[in-house]
């Protein structure tokens, strides 16, 4: 119903002539999702509209995060290299012009994601619509239908999800990373594009990313768009979420621990663990619960458990982040990852797809023992992790007034 209300909205502004625009600058900031991490305000992602800085005659979409550590650009297409623009400042809204697309219009939405809406009003020459990109830092997985072993746990994934792409940070941008600033390591999510057209009509459409050729393809159905009432409006979505896409109950009889070289750690000796949370949520009434252990890593694998495991609970079926506060310190040269497993009343936890060796499964237990036995890879890239802080010397407790805040922060949901 939201897209059917845009279609229409944007055909009556275009035949009323409306002016409520301005020209585009340079550069223009269509979304920015900062937090503040030990005193300093860091910029967790950002999404701008600019001109092309080398040929000036075409825009350029850039999804940003990590302080600018990794990025996505997408360089939209202009009639002859001409692109005539405008921006509506009361919507936030970019609005292009080209030969190829009628038009643009690239928003951010009440729920903080951008829609880069692309509107036909004729028919197109061709189904695929291509662009290309520039990546930094950023690995993209492919979100297939679910596997015969995800339904067997009961995972979820929305239509919208399903052969969309969830986007982390790549492990060679690891030479100066801040777990606090990180987290899961997700950057954003692309979201699969839906196409409506003047009608109310509406179909899915493909979208492919290749990395090596620097592309992203949308790719739209030809028995739809030769049917369709025109305007048709295409609408690729990013999300900005840290948390995974998909959900899935915990196993009653496995445990489950993040194997991938973005969720490892290694410590110079000066961390301490502060606290490790979970993007989880239950179906069941009443209150859910799990458990979350550190583990170092040997051979690719979760091998000791550091400390104890530490019990996250909470209720209802809204995802929410679910933390522990805990104070463990950290070995010189060892290197480290996160666990969970035994869970009470239908804990669910948020997921991405990867590929094979993405997370380690231990299937003779759910219990987090003090050592793991691993058996097979997994492909889950869980929404969990643990977050650490530096001392100056020996291992110190937090001070009364530090467990007061960070206890309200670990109560306080979504970050």
């Amino acid at each position: 119903m939201r897209h059917r209300l845009i279609v229409s909205l944007v055909f009556i502004v275009i035949s009323l002539g409306v002016q409520v625009t301005t020209a585009i600058p340079a550069s223009y900031t269509l979304f920015k999702q900062e937090t503040t991490c030990e005193g300093m305000k860091l910029t967790r992602a950002e999404c701008t509209f600019s001109r092309d800085s080398v040929t000036g005659s075409s825009n350029v979409l850039k999804i940003s995060c990590f302080d600018d550590g990794c990025s996505l650009s997408i360089k939209l297409p202009g009639d002859s290299g001409v692109v005539q623009g405008t921006i509506d400042h009361r919507g936030g809204r970019v609005t292009l012009r080209d030969g190829a697309i009628s038009r643009h219009e690239i928003f951010t939405r009440e729920d903080s994601c951008v829609e880069w809406l692309a509107i036909l009003d004729r028919a197109p020459s061709s189904c695929s619509l291509s662009l290309p990109i520039l990546t930094q830092n950023l690995v993209f997985y492919f979100q297939d239908s679910l596997s015969d072993y995800e339904k067997s746990l009961g995972a979820e994934r929305a239509d919208s999800v399903v052969n969309s792409w969830a986007v982390y940070r790549s492990a060679a941008s690891n030479e100066s990373r801040n777990v606090r600033r990180y987290g899961t390591e997700k950057a954003f999510h692309i979201y699969r594009p839906k196409v409506w057209d003047g009608s109310g009509d509406s179909c899915w459409a493909d979208l492919r990313i290749d990395t090596v050729k620097e592309a992203l393809t949308i790719i739209l159905d030809s028995a739809y768009l030769k049917h369709a009432v025109y305007p048709v409006a295409i609408d690729p979505t990013f999300g900005f979420s840290a948390g995974g896409a998909s959900s899935t109950a915990l196993s009653t009889v496995e445990a489950w621990g993040n194997k991938n070289s973005q969720h490892f750690f290694t410590s110079d000796g000066s961390e301490q663990i502060d606290s490790l949370y979970a993007y989880l949520k239950s179906y069941s009434a009443g209150t859910y619960y799990a458990d979350l252990a550190l583990y170092t890593v040997e051979s690719g694998n979760p091998s000791v458990r550091v400390g104890t495991a530490g019990t996250v609970s909470g209720s209802g079926s809204a995802v929410t982040w679910r933390g522990v506060a805990v104070d463990e310190s950290l070995t010189a040269g060892s290197v480290y990852t996160l666990c969970i497993g035994n869970p009470f009343n239908g804990t669910r936890v948020q997921y991405d797809s990867g590929i094979s060796g993405q997370n380690s499964r231990q299937t003779n237990s759910t219990e987090l023992e003090s050592s793991w036995n691993h058996t097979v890879d997994g492909t889950m890239l869980l929404s969990i992790y643990a977050v650490y802080s530096q001392r100056t010397s020996g291992p110190t407790q937090p001070t009364p007034r530090r467990k007061h805040a960070q206890q309200l922060w670990l109560n306080s949901g979504e970050r």
